[in-house]
């Protein structure tokens, strides 16, 4: 893992806490979903390769949207009703989110190749 590969997942890692700490302290869920949608292409970016930009996007969407749900949606998991067919459902949803951040991060990593190849 190099570097870069690294320096991405950190930046990625803080821009998503911040979003959620907006959230939770302010009870904004605009600027966090703004934070969110830029974190994944600024981690492709610096990761500067498309395949690794996908994957790790991918990966903290993923687990982003879960923990997310964890904090914030807590009561709506195990309310009345079949909890594992929302667990399935939430899953589901976090699949969903992860490839769109995915996507994301693989334009940021193409765009972040581009531009850390010509800076070589």
């Amino acid at each position: 893992m190099t570097r870069r590969t690294r320096s991405g997942i950190i930046v990625g890692v803080v821009l998503l806490a911040v979003g959620m700490l907006i959230r939770g302290l302010a009870d904004a869920e605009g600027p966090q979903l703004l934070l969110s949608i830029a974190a994944f292409p600024i981690v492709g970016f610096i990761v500067g390769r498309a395949g690794a930009g996908l994957f790790w996007a991918f990966v903290l969407a993923f687990v982003a949207v879960l923990v997310n749900t964890a904090v914030f949606s807590s009561g709506d998991i195990t309310g009345g009703g079949s909890s594992a067919s929302r667990l399935a459902a939430i899953v589901l949803l976090s699949v969903i989110a992860a490839l769109v951040a995915g996507v994301l991060g693989l334009i940021g990593g193409f765009i972040g190749g581009r531009v850390w190849r010509r800076g070589s």
